[in-house]
């Protein structure tokens, strides 16, 4: 073996030798010193307290060219190795990170530089990945807003009576009429000029009741100088309303639809099915207590399309029959709508229309017409 290379490798053997007790951590051919010892990446432990591993950390570390380093030995082996920073950061970076190797390799104080690579590319890759995480989000949230700008909350606030409009209250009697007793074309004929004083005072009901009507709708509700409703000032039994439907004996079949059917709904809506209904039966005594629940809309949102909203106001929207729109009013003239377009008829609530009434016989084609509505609707 030639003797530079014999010098070469004592040399490299000497200036390992108080590292390498019983050559545990470290072996050297002649040009080449090999860490034997795998171990953990650890960041600014003094070389005097944990020579080997830091060391060994050193040597791993060899892909930074530490190139202004005195030890002639250590450097001539770590030039072997040039770094991969060279190729993939810019010359001023690559020098700045050179400049931070050797201002923390001072005398036997050895710190290990590659953590702090680690720990920089570390939190490059943190912020990289912090921002396409919240460009992710906010693009979910971008388009939930296009997709659905208005969202719904639930308010358990208190509210007075008087903010809540009085739900409407439809009474339907399920009896048949009976023709001896009341003859319905007499009545709406007035042929009669001499009447009772029951006759005179129920005639005399509709023109008290018509003048107490008053302009009302979901959004403004009612005037500030309507006398109706009349307010309550507090819930309970002593503050109800109590009504009295009176029943004859005279026709009271065995029908399974006796008694009387009460709907509770907004007075903007006309009376239907799907609305909340109790239903009474002869000679009953009941209590009932409404609990409403209210949806108000922002009046920010009254300058968006309705498109975009999601939804109409009572004034944007028109029906054939119906003065006021609602979600209701709307499926029950489209209903009514199909009913006339199948059947040829129209049910008996049906105002302002020139179609004949449904009879008896065409119930079923009723109920096929309502049932093609509520699945499609």
């Amino acid at each position: 073996m030639p003797k530079i290379k014999s010098t070469l490798k004592s040399k490299i053997l000497n200036w390992i030798a108080p590292y390498n007790k019983n050559k545990e951590v470290f072996s050297s051919d002649v040009k080449v010193i090999y860490c034997n010892k795998s171990v953990s990446t650890e960041t600014k432990y003094l070389l005097d307290h944990h020579s080997k591993t830091n060391l060994c950390n050193a040597f791993i570390a060899a892909n930074i060219p530490l190139y202004k380093l005195a030890n002639q030995v250590l450097k001539s082996f770590l030039e072997k190795h040039k770094s991969t920073l060279r190729k993939n950061y810019t010359p001023n970076i690559y020098k700045s990170i050179m400049d931070q190797v050797i201002s923390d390799i001072v005398n036997n104080y050895v710190y290990i530089i590659i953590g702090k690579t680690t720990k920089r590319l570390y939190w490059i890759c943190v912020s990289i990945g912090s921002f396409a995480l919240g460009v992710f989000l906010s693009r979910d949230i971008v388009f939930k807003w296009y997709e659905s700008p208005v969202n719904r909350f639930m308010i358990n606030k208190p509210r007075h009576l008087s903010e809540n409009p009085f739900p409407a209250i439809t009474i339907c009697h399920h009896d048949p009429i009976n023709s001896n007793t009341m003859n319905l074309a007499s009545v709406l004929g007035w042929t009669r000029e001499n009447k009772t004083d029951e006759e005179q005072e129920a005639l005399q009901i509709g023109k008290k009741w018509s003048s107490l009507t008053s302009d009302w709708n979901p959004d403004q509700g009612y005037g500030h100088n309507a006398n109706v409703p009349w307010r309550i000032n507090s819930t309970g039994f002593w503050n109800s309303v109590e009504i009295v439907l009176e029943q004859s004996d005279s026709y009271y079949g065995c029908s399974s639809k006796q008694g009387f059917t009460v709907y509770f709904h907004s007075p903007a809506d006309v009376p239907d099915y799907s609305h909340d209904s109790i239903k009474f039966s002869k000679s009953t005594h009941s209590f009932v207590q409404i609990t409403t629940h209210v949806t108000l809309t922002d009046d920010s949102i009254k300058s968006w399309e309705p498109e975009k909203r999601g939804c109409y106001y009572s004034n944007e929207k028109r029906l054939k029959y119906n003065t006021i729109y609602t979600y209701t009013n709307c499926y029950v003239e489209c209903q009514l709508n199909n009913t006339e377009s199948l059947c040829g008829c129209v049910p008996m609530y049906r105002i302002n229309s020139s179609f004949p009434v449904c009879g008896p016989n065409l119930h079923n084609c009723q109920a096929s017409a309502a049932s093609k509505i509520f699945n499609n609707f």
